[in-house]
């Protein structure tokens, strides 16, 4: 089955996973401060756009899917500019799972510092603690209410607490008890606790530095390489099967959020019915002209061509 766009309206994705606020200080340098070798940016001008899971939420929506976001944020001003973000592409804020305040802990931000157009510093703001499991309890109820109205769900990992082993463990039973699949984007090592995803998606760092171990793991390996393209690694009876995809990329700008434009392509394809390789081509040829975008960045369909 061929990739067809119009096919993508009809899906259904639910995401999970870890979102931060990506905010950008932007302005222009035209000397170096006499306090220190740093630039000095006058009058620069903020930008603020959903990164981590958010931004695979952006992906999803701008090529042409519905879509829904399960994640957690704290009641402080960055949580309040992230529920905005959301209710702005979406049109809703009914798509947050909830907001829980945890002794403090704040919403992920990332402040980027931008000198003539260059990154000359990033700040963050977090705490990646894994959450309480009363919380987890809470977020399990609410989370298989919302795999009921998925076709499809993408779990975007980015270590900041959310998606413990016992999070996971939720999904995977829920995702089999309602008969959705669902595909993660993996941080850290414990790669064990993605146990029943039909794909995971780590770069290559991250599957050198984990405990995987293709003859222990049912799932495939869509693996990301940078200007390499991807390498998609399908079990089958006869062992793996692995397939090279070249990268697309014309041009690199910025490769912030690549990643995020992999899983949110990859499983909107998939949740259209295309086959993994067919899906992991239009996720690599996406990836592709995502990396040609500054800072945090989706694709749309008329991009694709």
């Amino acid at each position: 089955m061929a990739i067809n766009p119009e096919k993508f309206k009809d899906v259904k994705i639910l995401v999970v996973g870890d979102i931060m606020l990506d905010e950008y200080v932007s302005g222009k340098c035209h000397r170096v401060s006499p306090e220190a070798p740093v630039p000095v940016i006058l009058n620069p001008e903020t930008e603020y756009v959903l990164g981590g899971a958010g931004n695979v939420l952006a992906n999803v929506l701008s090529l042409g899917a519905q879509a829904q976001i399960f994640t957690v944020i704290s009641d402080d001003d960055a949580g309040i500019k992230v529920t905005k973000l959301i209710e702005k592409i979406t049109g809703s804020s009914g798509t947050l799972g909830g907001t829980i305040s945890t002794g403090g802990r704040p919403t992920t931000r990332k402040q980027r510092i931008v000198a003539n157009g260059q990154q000359v510093a990033r700040i963050d703001y977090e705490c990646t603690d894994e959450f309480p499991f009363k919380a987890n309890q809470w977020c399990g109820d609410v989370l298989h209410n919302q795999i009921k109205w998925a076709d499809l769900v993408i779990v975007s990992d980015y270590g900041k607490g959310l998606i413990t082993e016992h999070m996971m463990s939720d999904i995977l039973i829920s995702c089999r008890d309602i008969g959705v699949k669902f595909i993660v984007d993996p941080k850290g090592k414990k790669f064990y606790k993605y146990k029943g995803a039909e794909v995971i998606t780590p770069n290559e760092k991250e599957l050198n530095e984990s405990d995987y171990n293709a003859q222990h793991y049912s799932s495939h390996i869509l693996m990301t390489a940078g200007s390499r393209g991807v390498v998609l690694s399908k079990k089958g009876i006869g062992g793996v099967l692995k397939t090279e995809i070249p990268a697309e990329a014309k041009a690199v700008c910025d490769v912030s959020g690549a990643g995020d434009t992999v899983i949110a392509a990859l499983g909107v394809a998939l949740a259209t019915g295309c086959s993994l390789e067919e899906s992991a081509r239009f996720a690599n040829k996406c990836a592709g002209i995502v990396v040609g975008k500054p800072g945090t960045a989706t694709v749309v369909v008329e991009d694709i061509g």
